[in-house]
């Protein structure tokens, strides 16, 4: 049977009084907050802060007056994206977060932790300039072990707040190791030709400005390999944000 107008009414009241749960700890949030996290979880969530490289957005304790243009930080050379940034730093309860939506299968998790990556895409990039929004792909194999795909859930709150399409633009053709544990040498061979551009997917990314979405970023080799593949399918410009930076 469907539902009755009291019901309806008697819910519609309740929840003028009941405040939603922040979904980090459970804690009451005023009507219309569903999806977000409390100030106080949010406030425990350590930031990335300035200085940083202007390529990779590592944080530096170096100073930056000679840094030239284009080229990473970390010694890694020219990078295939322009630039990349990151909302905070994967320690505590942001660490916590992104294992429970991963690991845990706690899905609901994607709408909070891809609010902040919007709101990391704000400080950092003008967001209006973007005409596509490609979330770094899993394997498919891993994909099936997993369920799902952090990167695209993160990126969905993102693509809506933004009102910019999410083009599934690239596909993963090696099931890499996971690059955490990997030496900093390893990492670039361990995801070097992992992916390819997706079928029909060049006039999406072509002569367009491309953000890219991923959750983590340790080196940005990863990262680094996707925009490689879409400077090459013709994309003007591939910024990074993340939702996390590995300190």
């Amino acid at each position: 049977m469907g539902d009755s107008w009291p019901g309806r009414i008697g819910r519609a009241i309740t929840g003028l009084f009941v405040p939603d749960a922040c979904a980090s700890c459970g804690g009451g949030l005023p009507r219309g907050g569903a999806g977000q996290l409390c100030a106080t979880c949010g406030d425990r969530i350590e930031r990335v802060v300035a200085p940083w490289c202007t390529v990779c957005g590592v944080p530096s304790s170096a100073d930056l007056s000679g840094h030239k243009a284009g080229i990473c930080l970390r010694s890694c050379g020219p990078r295939a994206f322009d630039e990349a940034r990151s909302y905070g730093l994967q320690t505590g309860l942001l660490r916590d977060l992104i294992t429970r939506l991963k690991y845990g299968q706690e899905l609901a998790l994607g709408e909070p932790l891809g609010r902040l990556v919007f709101a990391g895409a704000q400080e950092h990039f003008v967001v209006q300039d973007y005409e596509a929004v490609v979330p770094v792909p899993l394997h498919p194999t891993r994909q099936r072990e997993r369920g799902f795909n952090q990167a695209f859930l993160i990126a969905r709150p993102l693509a809506r707040e933004a009102r910019i399409p999410i083009v599934h633009a690239l596909q993963r053709n090696v099931a890499t190791t996971p690059q955490v544990g990997q030496s900093g040498e390893s990492r670039p061979i361990n995801v070097r030709g992992a992916f390819s551009l997706s079928p029909r997917a060049k006039e999406k990314v072509g002569k367009r400005n491309v953000l890219l979405i991923d959750d983590v970023m340790t080196t940005g080799s990863t990262a680094h390999e996707a925009a490689r593949v879409l400077k090459r399918a013709g994309a003007t410009r591939v910024d990074v944000i993340t939702l996390a930076r590995a300190p």
